[in-house]
């Protein structure tokens, strides 16, 4: 007779804590979204009124709000980075000269 190994082809995946989980992650995109595919599809399956649904309503606002945060952060980040780079580029070009006025005035000359 064999022995069975404990792990998760023998147990029921807690979809609840998973859903939650995933709604909790920040700044990535991906988590929240199949949080929200996963609380969905398990809110059609319980009863309206029922705490379960109650549950799965939460971890949808929840994703829904991290989603929301996370967009803004990526919005106020890319304005940064492009800020950045446009220094960086004016920095370079100073370095190198480009687009400096020589003694005789021509600009790039």
């Amino acid at each position: 007779m064999a022995m069975r190994r404990p792990g998760l082809h023998h147990a029921e995946l807690n979809w609840e804590r998973i859903a939650r989980l995933l709604s909790l992650i920040p700044i990535l995109l991906g988590p929240p979204v199949a949080a929200l595919l996963i609380s969905f599809r398990r809110m059609k399956s319980t009863r309206p009124g029922s705490v379960g649904r109650e549950v799965w309503q939460t971890t949808i606002v929840i994703a829904v709000a991290n989603i929301v945060l996370s967009l803004l952060v990526w919005h106020v980040a890319a304005g940064h980075a492009e800020a950045l780079a446009i220094e960086a580029f004016a920095w370079l070009r100073a370095l190198m000269g480009v687009g400096a006025q020589t003694p005789s005035g021509v600009i790039g000359a």
